[in-house]
Parts: C-alpha cells; sequence; structure tokens
C-alpha cells in the first residue's frame, strides 16, 4: 500500500512538472510567432530611507549571500523581496554554477525563460549604490 501510495504521488508531481514545462513552451512559441524573445527586462528596485535605516525592495528571491551583502553594504538595513514583482530566483555570482535549477528549471513556473545571467549581482549593486 506505502509504495503504491508513493507511486501515485510521484506520478501527480511528474504530471504537474510535465504540464508546466509543456504551458512554458506554448508560451515561448507564441512569443517567438509574434516576432518577441524575452533578452531585456525592467526590474523596479525600491530605496527608501527612514533616519539611518535602508529598506530595499526587490522584485527577486535573493539569495541570501546577495541579501547579507546588502544588509552590510547599507547598514542598518532591511531587504524586502518579491516587492513590486515576482521574477524568481536571483543566485549570487559565487554561487552561480551550483544552481542549476534556481537559474534555469524553475522559470518554468513562472512560464517564461530566466531572466538573468551571471554578472547580474554587479549590476543590481551598482544600481542600489546609485541611490546612495
Amino acid at each position: 500500500r506505502a509504495a503504491e501510495k508513493r507511486q501515485g504521488e510521484q506520478n501527480a508531481q511528474n504530471q504537474k512538472y510535465h504540464e508546466a514545462n509543456y504551458l512554458w513552451a506554448l508560451s515561448h512559441e507564441k512569443l517567438a510567432s509574434l516576432g518577441l524573445a524575452e533578452t531585456a527586462f525592467d526590474a523596479t528596485l525600491t530605496v527608501l530611507k527612514f533616519g539611518a535605516l535602508t529598506v530595499i525592495g526587490v522584485p527577486f528571491e535573493l539569495f541570501s549571500d546577495i541579501s547579507m551583502r546588502l544588509k552590510d553594504t547599507f547598514s542598518p538595513a532591511c531587504v524586502w523581496e518579491l516587492c513590486g514583482g515576482d521574477y524568481g530566483y536571483f543566485p549570487s555570482d559565487e554561487l552561480w554554477d551550483v544552481a542549476s535549477y534556481e537559474r534555469g528549471d524553475a522559470y518554468m513556473y513562472y512560464n517564461r525563460g530566466g531572466p538573468l545571467q551571471k554578472g547580474s549581482e554587479a549590476r543590481l549593486f551598482d544600481a542600489l549604490m546609485q541611490s546612495r
């Protein structure tokens, strides 16, 4: 009985995965048929100052090492993720090569390709530093 239950759970999980993959492929085919491709995007970054405290809002799920660097750089600081949008995961450059799911496969659930490239971390910090 337990083995049958596990098999049923695996089948349901596999079905969800394949459905998401199919929808992702359809959305990319539609974009291509319109002559469009997701090669660039705009992401709103929010920086609020409350006395000495800096509140940083990003529309990503940052890897924790990026959040910690932001808190150190803008100390005292608070980092809000998924603020003003949801562009998915934002792997750090240091962990880029081991972040295969976060920089690729996970984006099928957003019905778009992964928007980031290695080196995006520096661009994020440059943009936020301009607010200082």
